[in-house]
């Protein structure tokens, strides 16, 4: 039988690259989770600000979304109001970099 070690490391590499990316495409179901007694769960998330492009690494809850997902509102924790935040300009989400 041959040695198929090669592939299984090789396997097992690809899949350590794998796990620390997500697309952007899933963040919708993994934002809106939700605990045992239906209450939003907290995520850490990482974005940009459109108007000034500052880089903004935060622990919030989803509040809502809108225009068929291409924005969401936010609540950071510890405040009582939400920020509107685009999609497309989510950089990271529980420590994994957002791909397109």
């Amino acid at each position: 039988m041959p040695d198929l070690s090669f592939f299984l490391k090789i396997d097992q590499r690809n899949f350590d690259i794998m796990i620390k990316f997500l697309h952007k495409s899933r963040l919708y179901k993994l934002m809106e989770r939700r605990g045992s007694h239906g209450e939003p769960l907290e995520f850490d998330i990482a974005f940009r600000k459109i108007s000034t492009g500052e880089y903004v690494e935060t622990r919030a809850i989803l509040t809502s979304w809108h225009s068929d997902g291409l924005t969401c509102n936010i609540m950071r924790v510890g405040e009582n109001h939400p920020i509107k935040i685009y999609r497309c300009l989510i950089v990271k989400f529980n420590g994994l970099q957002i791909i397109a």
